[in-house]
């Protein structure tokens, strides 16, 4: 029982060895150890009540009591890592997080960069026609973009993490990420003045040629 129960350990110890070999501990290797673990501790357990049973002094001339505890006490179960590739997948979770950070940080980037051109839009308070298409074309970059990190971050397993960011927290900043509302065309024929503006300028032509038309109404 005590060959029994430190050749567990030496199986536990084993599969450790091999699980830590690629530097990286997935929840199948974890839940391998545990489960290894618990036959150590079974089999240590039934060591040490047939050791402790043995009368006081009981020998077979090499062991002894005494001797067979010692080796019973030494066989412990091993420590289990932390899992750092939950979905099994053989790569770290860690390089699964910066991935889909990189995603994040892209789709972020690219709403700045809409925000950007929407402020630019409103600088003159006229939006021209070329101005609301430049607007269009970054919201689809925009909704591109935080898809591809809604997906990459929805992938990851639960409970990922790099340290800093987790999958809850990136997935928090992906919600966030949102096209700019586009205003009106104010402007659609380019030329920098307002529609109305010029509207208003034609509106006062027609006003004057009706008005010369009366005159010379009257004057017949």
């Amino acid at each position: 029982k005590v060959k029994a129960a430190e050749a567990a350990e030496k199986d536990a110890e084993k599969a450790l060895a091999d699980a830590n070999g690629d530097q990286i501990i997935s929840k199948e290797e974890a839940d391998k150890l545990k489960d290894l673990n618990a036959k150590v501790v079974d089999a240590k357990k039934a060591a040490d009540d047939a050791v402790k049973a043995l009368p006081e002094g009981a020998t077979d001339g090499t062991n002894t009591k005494d001797s067979l505890q010692g080796r019973v006490n030494d066989v412990n179960p091993v420590d289990v890592p932390g899992v750092t590739d939950a979905n099994n997948n053989g790569i770290d979770d860690a390089v699964e997080v910066n991935s889909a950070l990189e995603k994040v940080k892209a789709a972020e980037a690219a709403e700045k960069d809409a925000e950007k051109a929407l402020a630019d839009a409103n600088g003159d308070q006229i939006i021209s026609k070329e101005e609301a298409d430049k607007l269009k074309d970054l919201n689809a970059k925009v909704v591109d973009a935080k898809k591809a990190a809604d997906d990459a971050v929805k992938a990851l397993p639960e409970g990922a993490t790099d340290g800093t960011n987790t999958k809850d927290s990136l997935q928090g900043r992906v919600n966030d990420v949102n096209p700019v509302d586009v205003p009106g065309v104010t402007d659609a024929n380019n030329n920098g003045i307002d529609d109305a503006v010029e509207v208003n300028s034609a509106l006062e032509k027609v006003k004057a040629a009706e008005a010369a038309e009366k005159a010379a109404e009257d004057a017949l």
